[in-house]
């Protein structure tokens, strides 16, 4: 009797395995811990307008930059003739980001 217990705990064993062994095909590929780089293309994107609204803290003539009171600095663009900005005007600024830097193609006074 001990020996047909045996066998059938070996059988259902054996079935058991036979049934799981297959579902390890489906399991993830181990990870690679290699840096990946990703190419870089040489296109360039055009850059999206934005809009920032504020006080103008300072305004430089002589580089042509604004900045506001909340720290941000524009380069005016040369389509821009209006340069008379006073520390306190509110404005609202049209601009894109060009090699780093905020490049402002629109001020409104507010």
């Amino acid at each position: 009797m001990k020996s047909s217990v045996s066998k059938k705990i070996m059988i259902a064993a054996v079935a058991a395995f036979a049934v799981s062994a297959p579902l390890a095909a489906f399991a993830a590929p181990p990870k690679s811990h290699a840096a990946k780089t990703h190419k870089t293309t040489a296109t360039k994107a055009s850059a999206k307008e934005e809009y920032t609204s504020g006080t103008v803290d300072s305004y430089a003539a002589g580089t042509r930059t604004l900045k506001l009171s909340t720290g941000n600095e524009f380069k005016l663009a040369p389509s821009i003739t209006q340069t008379s900005f006073k520390n306190g005007d509110k404005v609202t600024v049209s601009w894109k980001m060009e090699n780093g830097s905020r490049i402002a193609d629109k001020v409104e006074m507010k």
